[in-house]
């Protein structure tokens, strides 16, 4: 059951989840042949993974601001991820309060505020219960690291056979095979990404949700050193009037992480 307030706390950590949050089931779908040669398509997503694909141990310091319908909120704070293993976000006000934390595994999620009086644990359903949207810990990733990913998996193996290119006038775009959505289950999501072609680097991530509705979209902003700078993340979704800003104050990768989380 919501407590009185907690999307003042947990609403700025799904500020930065929403985007990936429209999955947590998989793909069904038809075994593929590996082509002994690569086309250049196939050539094509495979560098853009390379480029793209996180360090093992990252932290970012942000700022930023979130509305949901009429309420905006103002943040600021940290987040530390292992690859494919841990991402815990501290969450604090404008004044620099502490409102909570946040550690999410593939597996799991714990959600704790001492000053909301917030103590949750649960899988990624309880992300759901508390911000109305269905969050898997791949998709998360893959958002904050401006990465590939498919609900199936992230890996090379999974990637090369999900995705493939689609060229539209001046863009281009690493999307889904059309077996893919053919032969998704039907609460399967999609996600495609379009590529700046001299960088292999995504610059937007358009989500498709489990009813087969454009559900949201995150844009990317970088410096002229192709750091990221800024995340735009906008809901598509008609009942909820939800956006974000994340602004990237530092972005570190690092050889090891210290997290601490009390688990409960």
């Amino acid at each position: 059951m919501k407590k009185p307030g907690i999307h003042y706390c947990i609403g700025i950590a799904i500020a930065m989840m929403v985007v990936a949050g429209l999955a947590g089931c998989h793909l069904t779908k038809k075994a593929v042949t590996k082509a002994p040669v690569l086309t250049e398509d196939e050539i094509l997503v495979r560098s853009v993974f390379e480029a793209t694909e996180p360090g093992r141990y990252l932290e970012f310091r942000y700022t930023g601001r979130a509305q949901m319908d009429e309420e905006k909120i103002p943040f600021l704070g940290t987040l530390k991820m292992v690859k494919d293993s841990i991402i815990w976000v501290s969450l604090r006000s404008s004044l620099g309060i502490e409102l909570g934390r946040i550690l999410a595994r593939p597996d799991s999620v714990w959600m704790y505020s001492k000053l909301l009086k917030i103590k949750e644990k649960g899988d990624w359903k309880l992300v759901e219960e508390f911000s109305g949207y269905a969050l898997d810990f791949n998709a998360l990733q893959g958002i904050l690291t401006q990465s590939l990913f498919t609900s199936s998996g992230n890996t090379i193996q999974t990637i090369t056979t999900d995705l493939t290119v689609r060229r539209k006038e001046e863009a281009v775009w690493v999307t889904w095979k059309p077996e893919i959505e053919e032969n998704r289950s039907e609460k399967g999501y999609l996600a495609q990404f379009r590529i700046n072609p001299d960088t292999k680097g995504i610059t937007e991530t358009l989500i498709k949700d489990c009813k087969g509705q454009w559900a949201a979209k995150a844009l990317y902003q970088f410096t002229k050193d192709n750091e990221i700078r800024k995340i735009e993340i906008n809901g598509l979704d008609e009942s909820h009037n939800y956006n974000a800003e994340i602004n990237i104050v530092t972005r570190e990768i690092k050889d090891k992480l210290i997290i601490n989380f009390d688990y409960f």
